[in-house]
């Protein structure tokens, strides 16, 4: 069977993330970019939406207006968003989780408490954070909902709060060390943010400092706003608005990214089937060492024969010792039966057994029974 093929376009579906700090924006835009894709595909299927901060009951008038029937559920919990996942799925072409973040957060909580369940039991006390331990089956579970996000055939938009990425800076070899803010990433699994294929960054700009926040301010008009939506395209893996900045953004101002799509095509994210358990046993070693370990015996096996047939460590012994190596394994060098393949050194032991304990004739012990 061949891997390779004819590369095409297999990106049939969107897979959206937002992210960004309280007022940014992020659910307006979800739902503004749910509803044109919505038309823009022609869908008949109501728009799917896993809530878990009430963001539906301030989107739904945009759905109303915009003659799109919005589906809700409201929760925080990680089985709920797969059983949501699966549910979308049957009943609509496109999906809202606003935000991944709260959901992320009650998958650490979840399994904190059942490590505390247990340590109660032994009478240990409790703990308060997660250790570097419980980090791989957290993201082991996690990574179920990356893969149901990269290839569950329907358009997703993830909306997730944004934090700050911290590092160390050192101006001064003298200096001490200084925690700065090097940037910010979404509240979710570390290495989701690298899974959608068009990542937006929503933050709140003031239009006008003179009478915006932390500013003197002026009297203006009533309804009039001092700030503004602004978003930053993080990532466009079609890179037609890679780097952008895009004030009040529409649907129409990330539509690029749709037309690059093919929408209504095959859908083919990665070969999620496949894995490489086979490679390894049920004990978690892998071809390398089960090899190893197999070489192992098999020499412990002749020198324990060798030693228990030819036992003495004169010269003559020692030479009789290696004569044999070399009868069964065709080379005098213990160092070159150690590089051997393991199926090789059991074949060498097992004739070497055979010549010192040759197995009985059947034909002659039946007749002598006769």
């Amino acid at each position: 069977m061949t891997l390779l093929r004819k590369a095409e376009n297999e990106m049939a579906f969107a897979k959206v993330g937002i992210m960004g700090f309280a007022g940014s924006g992020k659910t307006y835009t979800s739902a503004l970019i749910a509803i044109g894709l919505h038309k823009h595909i022609g869908s008949q299927k109501p728009v799917a939406m896993l809530d878990t901060e009430t963001g539906s009951d301030f989107a739904v008038f945009l759905f109303k207006k915009a003659g799109v029937e919005l589906l809700v559920a409201k929760t925080k919990s990680f089985p709920d968003l797969m059983g949501f996942m699966a549910e979308a799925k049957e009943v609509s072409d496109i999906a809202i989780i606003d935000s991944v973040s709260h959901i992320w957060a009650e998958l650490q909580s979840g399994f904190l408490s059942k490590i505390n369940e247990g340590r109660k039991q032994k009478n240990y006390s409790p703990i308060t954070r997660l250790e570097f331990q419980h980090w791989g089956p957290i993201k082991q579970e996690w990574a179920r909902f990356t893969s149901a996000f990269l290839t569950t055939p329907m358009h997703i938009i993830i909306c997730g709060r944004a934090g700050y990425e911290y590092d160390y800076q050192q101006d001064d070899p003298e200096a001490k060390k200084e925690l700065i803010k090097v940037g910010t990433k979404m509240k979710a699994e570390g290495e989701f943010a690298y899974e959608p294929s068009l990542l937006i960054e929503m933050e709140k700009v003031q239009i006008n400092p003179e009478t915006g926040l932390g500013a003197k301010r002026k009297k203006q008009a009533t309804g009039a706003r001092s700030v503004m939506n602004r978003a930053f395209i993080v990532k466009d893996r079609a890179d037609l608005l890679d780097g952008q900045y895009i004030d009040s953004p529409t649907f129409e101002s990330f539509k690029p990214h749709f037309d690059y799509l093919n929408i209504g095509g095959t859908h083919c994210a990665t070969d999620a089937g496949k894995t490489s358990a086979e490679l390894f046993d049920a004990q978690g070693q892998d071809e390398w060492t089960r090899e190893k370990k197999q070489r192992e015996k098999w020499m412990e096996e002749i020198q324990g024969l060798l030693v228990s047939k030819v036992p003495g460590q004169s010269a003559e012994e020692k030479r009789m010792k290696m004569d044999l190596i070399k009868q069964f394994l065709g080379t005098r060098s213990w160092t070159a039966v150690e590089g051997m393949k393991s199926e090789l050194i059991k074949a060498g032991y097992e004739a070497m057994l055979a010549h010192f304990e040759p197995p009985a004739d059947t034909d002659d012990s039946v007749a002598e029974g006769m």
